[in-house]
Order: structure tokens, then C-alpha cells, then sequence
């Protein structure tokens, strides 16, 4: 039996904003979306993740979300998954960092979304 890949799972056309995208465009998307995070790039580079945390510290530190990108909110260094890795490997990567979803890349460019209901859905199992 082959390995179910991330690519065979993944959600396409991630919800995204540029970097230089203020704050308050980034709380509106979301909400608008009924989402509790959005990624950050630069074309199609992924740069980061704002996460609604995020929004709320901003916020308490009176930061202006007006004035305040996307780019300045987004933590460093985002954890992904290659589209042709191994759903094993999207699991093992959810697990050791908590985390509800990935963002998938191709050739260093964002192509999808994987969730734990993606890895759910073709598996049968729930195995968080």
C-alpha cells in the first residue's frame, strides 16, 4: 500500500495576508472567515503566522492596529509541511508542537492547509 502524502489530504488556497498588511485587516479577515489564525507572506513565500493570541497581546500592549503589520504579529520561524511528506510527518509535527493545522509547502511556496480533520477524514482514525 503507497504512504498517504500530505498533497493527498491537504486543503488548497489558504487564507493569507501580505506582510505589510495592518493588524485591524488581518482581525477583520479573520473574523470574516470565522478563523483563529492567518499566515503571513510575502508573494508566495510563507513568512509567519498571526494566531488571534497574537491579536489579543497586541492588543493589551496598546499596539496600534492600524499602524501594526501582519509582518511585526507573526512568529518567527514557522513550523510547515512539504506537500510531499508523509501525513505521518504532519501528525508528528501537530502533536510535538500543539498545533490544530500546517501550512503546506511546494518548492518553498505555500500551495495548501493541513488539519486535523483532513488527516481524519482519509484515515478513519483519531489519533491526536
Amino acid at each position: 500500500m503507497d504512504m498517504l502524502m500530505v498533497r493527498d489530504i491537504m486543503t488548497g488556497a489558504p487564507i493569507h495576508v501580505d506582510r505589510q498588511a495592518p493588524m485591524v485587516d488581518v482581525a477583520r479577515l479573520m473574523r470574516e472567515h470565522g478563523i483563529d489564525d492567518v499566515l503571513v507572506t510575502d508573494g508566495d513565500k510563507l513568512l509567519g503566522v498571526v494566531t488571534a493570541r497574537d491579536l489579543v497581546l497586541a492588543l493589551a500592549d496598546d499596539l496600534d492596529p492600524h499602524n501594526t503589520t501582519a509582518e511585526d504579529l507573526a512568529g518567527p520561524e514557522p513550523i510547515s509541511v512539504h506537500a510531499e511528506d508523509g501525513v505521518d510527518e504532519a501528525v508528528r509535527l501537530m502533536r510535538a508542537h500543539e498545533l490544530h493545522r500546517l501550512p503546506v509547502l511546494e518548492a518553498e511556496r505555500v500551495v495548501g492547509m493541513v488539519t486535523w480533520i483532513d488527516v481524519d477524514r482519509p484515515t478513519g482514525r483519531a489519533d491526536r
